[in-house]
């Protein structure tokens, strides 16, 4: 509402809550691809974990079964459905 030219203080606060909830969700959305960046960037690494093995050396045998105990199957194929 507005009063000769001016808004009622109902209006401002109506306008400003309308503001918050607009930079709320947009700040989600940020806080959302970043939170999907960093899920992606660990999956990568963790996906190398028998790159990283072989080139420490570890033996196959301690290799397999901490990769087994890793269970990247699952994320690996939701990040190939993505």
């Amino acid at each position: 509402m507005k009063i000769e030219g001016l808004l009622t203080d109902e209006a401002i606060l109506t306008e400003l809550s309308e503001h918050l909830e607009q930079h709320r969700l947009a700040l989600q959305m940020t806080q959302k691809m970043l939170a999907e960046k960093i899920i992606a960037e660990v999956r990568e690494v963790v996906a190398r974990w028998r790159d990283y093995a072989d080139e420490s050396r570890v033996h196959p045998k301690q290799r397999d079964k901490i990769q087994a105990a890793l269970r990247l199957a699952p994320f690996l194929n939701k990040t190939r459905k993505e």
